[in-house]
């Protein structure tokens, strides 16, 4: 019976360091390097020139929707292999385009945290030009979804250690809405039913605006009358400097 307990504590005792080790690996990854947005192409030249790289030059550099300005989605820097060292793969978002007939099952391999943390990898594979092309065109929304969801994430995390505890208490107790207000905000107006924070800077104005209505019938969530309430809402309580 001794000798069984002690296996038992041993056995313990591997798997609880072999997760610290684990633990640890992950926690002395540096923090990833590169603006928020950046995008790393690791391809080699001659096929970032042609068909390979239009097809994801096409999908990364596709401009934001929604702005005054066309605006690309992402900042994408092409490397080659040769240049492909440790300073660029600690790169916050990093594509890796792997073409040659060795790769005969055309398919998208997804790492985190691999050579920094809260990084993404993802690896292309294709057996030819033609292959890694409708690779990109059957997988866009994935492949951009998941940089705008990891990018998403790390804003979260960031705003998570800079938080107004003040604004975030208020508008939890007077609306019952759970939200991270970041430090550098105000509250410019707050009423039954909306409130307005505003973060003002020499250069840049940003603007929160949170509001509720009853939910009344199917249409209430359709793009129509969304943008009928979000004007009705911002027409009464935000004016411009004139009418």
């Amino acid at each position: 019976m001794m000798k069984l307990k002690n296996i038992f504590y041993i056995a313990i005792l591997a798997i609880t360091v072999t997760s610290c080790n684990l633990t640890d690996k992950k926690a002395l990854l540096p923090n990833v390097a590169g603006s928020p947005g950046d995008v790393v192409v690791v391809m080699s030249d001659n096929q970032w020139k042609y068909t390979p790289g239009d097809s994801l030059r096409w999908i990364l550099r596709e401009p934001v929707e929604g702005l005054p300005q066309a605006e690309p989605l992402f900042d994408v820097l092409h490397i080659n292999f040769t240049a492909f060292g440790n300073v660029y793969k600690q790169q916050r978002n990093i594509i890796i385009a792997k073409i040659g007939p060795e790769h005969h099952d055309p398919r998208i391999l997804v790492q985190r945290s691999l050579w920094a943390q809260s990084q993404l990898v993802m690896t292309m594979l294709a057996p030819t030009d033609t292959a890694f092309v409708k690779l990109v065109s059957e997988n866009q929304d994935k492949i951009i979804g998941l940089l705008e969801d990891v990018e998403r994430q790390r804003l979260m995390d960031a705003y998570k250690y800079s938080v107004d505890k003040f604004i975030s208490d208020k508008i939890k107790k007077e609306h019952q809405i759970s939200v991270i207000v970041p430090k550098g905000y105000k509250v410019a107006m707050d009423s039954t039913n909306f409130v307005w924070l505003s973060s003002e800077r020499r250069d840049i104005i940003q603007g929160v605006f949170i509001y509720d209505y009853p939910y009344k019938a199917k249409n209430t969530f359709t793009r129509d009358y969304l943008v009928q309430k979000r004007n009705e809402f911002l027409k009464k309580y935000v004016h411009g400097e004139v009418d």
